[in-house]
């Protein structure tokens, strides 16, 4: 999620599923996949109807899969809010 976001800080945004995830093409979303899987990602068009591109924002991190092709998404949401985590609770 670095640079834009770091690692174990949070992030919100509201959900839509269906053909409304294509108007979040171009922003930084949560998504997640029809396999459950949970991802920040900037979203775009994928090359099949109904299928997204996922561009990991967080080169960083040793990430193998940086790009993901052609996914199908169950829901997504346009990144609105972001926090830092408090430096003094992950030292707990």
């Amino acid at each position: 999620m670095a640079p834009y976001y770091e690692k174990n800080n949070y992030v919100a945004g509201s959900k839509v599923e269906g053909s409304k995830i294509e108007g979040l093409a171009g922003l930084n979303c949560i998504v997640e996949t029809m396999d459950g899987s949970i991802f920040v990602r900037r979203l775009e068009k994928g090359t099949r109807k109904d299928r997204y591109m996922l561009l990991c924002l967080n080169t960083t991190e040793g990430i193998k899969n940086l790009l993901l092709t052609d996914v199908e998404l169950r829901s997504a949401a346009e990144v609105v809010w972001y926090r830092k985590r408090s430096s003094l609770r992950s030292q707990q």
